[in-house]
């Protein structure tokens, strides 16, 4: 049910169950997601910075983790 409600979360997970005979509501399956722990946070070796420009004069910045390829914060 976690990797269920991991990669679909509530709805999707709940409807991907349901087809395995196994019925969650998709709140139940929202709050078996939260009760997943957390993995332990790593400090990246290698950060990198990719700037750019939604629409107008609104712009973001990510920071992602080279060596995994994951972003970090937006």
């Amino acid at each position: 049910m976690e990797d269920v409600g991991v990669v679909l979360a509530g709805r999707g997970g709940s409807r991907l169950l349901r087809l395995l005979n196994t019925k969650l509501s998709r709140v139940a399956v929202l709050s078996q997601l939260m009760r997943v722990p957390l993995p332990p946070l790593v400090t990246p070796r290698v950060l990198g910075v990719d700037d750019f420009a939604l629409y107008g004069d609104t712009y973001g910045t990510r920071l992602v983790d080279v060596t995994t390829r994951l972003p970090l914060t937006l």
